[in-house]
């Protein structure tokens, strides 16, 4: 998956905090099913709710971050 942002300090700010990154979208793919992703508008589906993840502040003051877009540049499902 790639992770499209507003720009190069936006990018920055989002490999500092990967390891949540990483955590939120695991914890968004372990709630679904595998008959919700396997259809366009499933995968859609799936990039709105990793986009409104990683755009909530990775501390109590932070900023929002500015993700723009959501990629998948491979989609297994078991």
């Amino acid at each position: 998956m790639t992770v499209q942002v507003e720009d190069d300090k936006q990018s920055e700010e989002i490999k500092v905090y990967l390891p949540q990154v990483r955590s939120r979208v695991l914890m968004i793919l372990s709630s679904k099913k595998a008959s919700e992703i396997n259809t366009p508008e499933g995968k859609k589906l799936l990039a709105d709710d990793i986009i409104a993840q990683i755009k909530k502040p990775f501390s109590e003051k932070g900023q929002p971050q500015k993700v723009n877009d959501v990629f998948f540049t491979s989609f297994v499902i078991q």
